[in-house]
C-alpha cells in the first residue's frame, strides 16, 4: 500500500473490515488503534452490530481514559451512538423509542415475511431482537457460520433465488417492497437496506450513525471533512440501485473524506470508493502505518 496522508479521524467498520470475524481475539486492532488514540486521531468505529459484538463488548477496558476521549461508536444500524465518560460507554445523539415503536416495526417486519411466503413462496426468517430494527434472512438455507458480512457468492445467490421464486425488480424491487408494506402496516416511513443475505427494516441506517459522530466530533475541535477517510468492505452495488451497508456512510457532510474497500469481491462500487481489498489485514496495516506517520 502506498504512504497515505495524515488523517484526523478515521470511520471504519467492524465485521470484515476491522476484524475478519467477531469471534477472534480482538487484540491485533485494538493494538493498531491504540497509539492513534494516543495521539489524538479520533476513531470512529460505525456498525450494524451493538456494542456486545464488539471485542465480546469490552472494548473500552482496552484503553485508558485519555485515549478513551477520542473513540466514538455508531451501532446497530444508527439506533445508537457512544462516546466514553469516566471509562464507561455513554450514548449521545439517540432517539429513545418505546416498545408501541419498537412493535410497530416487528409487526411490519412480519408482514413482509408474510407477503413473501403467501405470494412468493419465498421462506425467510426474522431477528427482532436488534434496537430500532428486524434482520430479515432471505437466504435462510444458507449460513455465514462466524463471518457476519457479505460473502462473494450471496449476491449471484440471491439473484437466483429471487427469480426462481418469481419476485420482480430483483432486490431492489424486494426492499421497495418491503418500504411500501411497513408503510400500510405502520403509517410511517421505514429503510430497507440489504447486504444480499439479509433486509433490515427499521427507522434508522448507518447514515444516522454518521452524521450523529461527526456532528459529535465538531464538539471536540473543529474538523475538516478532508482530514477524514471512511474503511468498510460492503460499498459494493449488490443490485441495481441497492448498495452495500457501508455506502451509508457516504453522507453528504463527509463529501470530501478519502473512502476505502477492503473487499476481494469484484463488483460496482460508488465512484469515491477507492478499492484496495486485502481485508482487514490491509485496514490493520493502514492503522499502524498512520501511527508511525
Amino acid at each position: 500500500m502506498k504512504k497515505m496522508k495524515r488523517f484526523q479521524a478515521i470511520f471504519f467498520d467492524w465485521d470484515g473490515t476491522a476484524v475478519v470475524s467477531r469471534t477472534v481475539p480482538a487484540e491485533d486492532v485494538v493494538d493498531a488503534m491504540r497509539p492513534l488514540l494516543e495521539q489524538g486521531v479520533r476513531l470512529c468505529i460505525i456498525s450494524g452490530t451493538t456494542y456486545e459484538n464488539i471485542a465480546s463488548g469490552k472494548l473500552h477496558v482496552f484503553f485508558d481514559e485519555k485515549q478513551q476521549k477520542n473513540l466514538f461508536l455508531g451501532l446497530a444500524r444508527g439506533a445508537v451512538n457512544y462516546h466514553f465518560e469516566e471509562g464507561r460507554p455513554v450514548p449521545f445523539g439517540v432517539q429513545s423509542q418505546d416498545i408501541s415503536q419498537i412493535l410497530r416495526i416487528h409487526g411490519a417486519a412480519y408482514a413482509v415475511h408474510r407477503r413473501l411466503l403467501e405470494q412468493y413462496g419465498l421462506p425467510t426468517d426474522i431477528v427482532f431482537s436488534r434496537p430500532g430494527y428486524c434482520k430479515i434472512d432471505l437466504l435462510v438455507a444458507h449460513t455465514r457460520v462466524d463471518r457476519m458480512f457479505l460473502q462473494p457468492n450471496e449476491i449471484a445467490r440471491l439473484r437466483n433465488l429471487l427469480v426462481e421464486h418469481g419476485i420482480p425488480g430483483g432486490l431492489h424491487g424486494l426492499t421497495e417492497l418491503a418500504c411500501e408494506i411497513a408503510l400500510e402496516c405502520t403509517g410511517e416511513r421505514l429503510y430497507a437496506t440489504a447486504d444480499a443475505k439479509y433486509s433490515e427494516l427499521g427507522c434508522h441506517t448507518k447514515r444516522d450513525n454518521v452524521a450523529a459522530v461527526w456532528q459529535e466530533l465538531q464538539c471536540h475541535g473543529k474538523l475538516e471533512a478532508s482530514e477524514v477517510c471512511i474503511w468498510g468492505d460492503e460499498f459494493l452495488e449488490v443490485d441495481s440501485g441497492v448498495w452495500g451497508s457501508d455506502a451509508a456512510m457516504l453522507v453528504p457532510e463527509l463529501g470530501k473524506a478519502s473512502c476505502f474497500d477492503v473487499s476481494d469481491t469484484d463488483g460496482i462500487r460508488p465512484k469515491r470508493v477507492r478499492r484496495l481489498g486485502g481485508g482487514p489485514e490491509t485496514f490493520l496495516s493502514f492503522l499502524r502505518a498512520q501511527a508511525n506517520g
